[in-house]
């Protein structure tokens, strides 16, 4: 008895070496400091102007009126005790802003502000540009300290005032500026699909611009709100597709180099949210361990990841996506076992079925703690919205990404694309709505 009890620790001490430090950052009994923080000589509560480069793609906050994003501070301003003008700094580290949606959506195709105007009247935006707001781009913003909101370990700031300055003519400045372009090129495409559009540019860029309320309220009561966060999902499903294409043009190695850069590339375009951030590191460690011919777990593999992001993007532990993303595949990789013997033997269910509701089931218990706790709900139905939602979306993502790029060297096939992407849009939409009905549980 004491052997096998050795054997299990020692074969699952780094699973639950992870674990065990989650639940501790959870219940607070540790903290994890974010070490690129702020640093200048003005004092931080003093800070009234910032020079910053926009570090993470802008993610709208829940109230609408403003965006969440990183900043990579080179410059702070502010009135210290004892100088009659105000003082500036030379800083560096990250900080926390909240930008006007004015400013952010000043390009998007179909966002007309009439706060733009009066942004621009006080030299907001610089008359001859409205400025891309990506990742990458750099601001002079006017802030005042964003006491009481989400700070994710970092220092936040509310912007009153944005000036775009524009982005670097180093090579890497133009692949930023390359990228924001290509990213506002895609919105303003999906933009003439309407709601289809919306649902494929959130797939795809992780962008809910114009996603419709109702559609995210729907797909949050049937328990598939996942599938609209860039996960571990889509980077599969796109390297899937590049693996596909590439194995018919050069082959099996090339196919799995190929379908490697594919997923690095989508998470270069997508933007490396957490949850993003975790399923490359997974598919990185994966790939090292088969090239050194290794077969490892994925409880070993989701070990490894946690503790390699917590060092290389500690803040992404202060996001929800972060604790829902290790969760669910905690879930899977634990209780999703240990269901899919009982469910297999069910003579009414096909076994692939069977497998696919088992990690549905695991997934969706993994991250029950975490979706109660923040959400104050849970949605017994998720695994069957999962099974049902997870292959439509599929084929409308893979149909959507050729029928985009088709429409951007063909424009005339635009229009009778689009017709087939909102028909698939429509099932996907009835098909949440069914599994909508299944009432939810409210904490």
């Amino acid at each position: 008895m004491v052997n096998s009890v050795k054997n299990v620790f020692s074969k699952y001490a780094f699973c639950a070496a992870a674990g065990v430090y989650a639940a501790l950052f959870c219940c607070g009994v540790i903290t994890v400091s974010v070490p690129r923080t702020l640093r200048s000589l003005i004092p931080r509560e003093a800070v009234t102007e910032l020079r910053a480069r926009i570090a993470s793609d802008p993610v709208k906050t829940a109230d609408g009126r403003s965006y969440r994003c990183i900043v990579d501070v080179s410059e702070t301003g502010g009135a210290v005790k004892g100088c009659r003008n105000a003082v500036f700094s030379s800083a560096n580290g990250r900080a926390l802003v909240y930008i006007p949606t004015a400013v952010i959506e000043a390009q998007y195709p179909g966002k007309l502000y009439s706060q733009l105007h009066a942004l621009r009247g006080t030299d907001s935006l610089p008359n001859r540009t409205m400025g891309l707001a990506e990742s990458g781009a750099e601001f002079l913003f006017s802030v005042t300290p964003a006491n009481g909101r989400r700070s994710d370990g970092l220092p936040a700031y509310t912007v009153h005032q944005a000036r775009y300055i524009g982005f670097e003519t180093s090579l890497r400045g133009k692949i930023r500026k390359l990228r924001a372009v290509l990213r506002l090129s895609l919105k303003r495409l999906l933009y003439g699909w309407g709601d289809a559009g919306g649902l494929l540019l959130a797939l795809l860029t992780g962008s809910a611009e114009y996603t419709g309320e109702g559609v995210r309220a729907s797909f949050q009561k049937a328990g598939a709100a996942h599938i609209l966060a860039l996960s571990g999902m889509h980077l599969s499903l796109f390297s899937g597709m590049a693996d596909t294409v590439i194995r018919l043009i050069g082959g099996k190695k090339a196919a799995s180099y190929g379908a490697y850069a594919a997923a690095v590339l989508f998470v270069w375009f997508a933007g490396a949210s957490p949850s993003l951030l975790r399923a490359l590191i997974s598919a990185t460690l994966c790939a090292v361990c088969r090239s050194c011919g290794l077969k490892p777990r994925l409880p070993d593999v989701l070990a490894a990841s946690f503790f390699i992001q917590l060092c290389a993007a500690p803040e992404s532990i202060y996001n929800v996506s972060f604790a829902l993303s290790y969760a669910a595949l905690a879930g899977m990789a634990t209780i999703g076992r240990l269901v899919q013997p009982l469910v297999c033997r069910c003579p009414f269910i096909p076994k692939k079925t069977a497998v696919n509701l088992s990690t549905s089931f695991g997934a969706q218990l993994g991250a029950a703690p975490v979706t109660v706790v923040v959400f104050k709900c849970f949605a017994p139905g998720g695994g069957v919205a999962s099974m049902l939602v997870t292959p439509l979306v599929s084929v409308f993502l893979t149909v959507g990404l050729a029928a985009a790029a088709v429409s951007f060297v063909c424009p005339q096939l635009r229009a009778p694309l689009g017709g087939i992407i909102n028909l698939l849009y429509t099932c996907i939409i009835r098909a949440v709505c069914l599994c909508a009905k299944i009432p939810p549980l409210e904490f």
